[in-house]
């Protein structure tokens, strides 16, 4: 089974139908969940203004929060258009060391479907099940400095801010799960909200 965020455009979800079972969602982070890995598909031109914007690093950090493992798609590079091509290997250099994320590299959307296939077909082989609808989950191990970080960045807060909330919670869902009425020693009402908009941004799978 892959799961295929709705976001999708409809044509890459029709050729992933035909070489295997799809279930189509609202979910975040990734564009796709297969077994225990979470996928964020990017074209070339998506990626470079990712990259310049700095949301790029963000949605990667998160997707390994949340899965397992965490695979980054880059479909039709074409280096012609960049005037300097060490920031862009720069870049990969970074998301392949310093987050441990892989990077696939795809021509256009029907090789990513077969990517995809071949990914899933692999998952299956290795998995007696399929545990996707449970992987989204905040994951404990991961050093306390980038969980900071991660939730300042989420929020737009300070560190500080977020050190406080990441204190008071046992975990991301738990401190979803809070109303306008929550009381957080050290919290305004301002930050609050942000925290239950972000829930309404469907940070888990419907």
């Amino acid at each position: 089974m892959i799961y295929i965020n709705s976001h999708e455009p409809a044509d890459l979800v029709n050729l992933i139908k035909c070489k295997a079972d799809v279930t189509v969602k609202n979910f975040c982070p990734g564009d796709f969940i297969v077994g225990k890995i979470g996928i964020e598909r990017k074209t070339f031109d998506d990626y470079l203004c990712s990259l310049a914007s700095g949301r790029l690093f963000t949605q990667l950090v998160f997707l390994k929060e949340i899965y397992p493992k965490s695979f980054l798609v880059i479909e039709e590079i074409d280096l012609s258009v960049i005037s300097n091509q060490n920031y862009f290997f720069g870049s990969i250099a970074y998301i392949l060391m310093d987050l441990d994320v892989k990077i696939i590299f795809s021509n256009s959307k029907e090789q990513t479907s077969e990517i995809l296939s071949i990914i899933s077909q692999k998952e299956n082989k290795i998995r007696s099940r399929i545990l996707a609808d449970h992987f989204l989950r905040y994951k404990k191990k991961h050093r306390k400095q980038e969980k900071i970080r991660l939730l300042a960045d989420l929020l737009e807060i300070g560190d500080g801010k977020a050190k406080i909330l990441l204190q008071s919670f046992s975990s991301l869902s738990e401190l979803l799960s809070v109303d306008k009425k929550a009381e957080i020693k050290g919290i305004g009402k301002k930050t609050i909200g942000k925290i239950i908009d972000l829930n309404r941004k469907n940070f888990y799978l419907r």
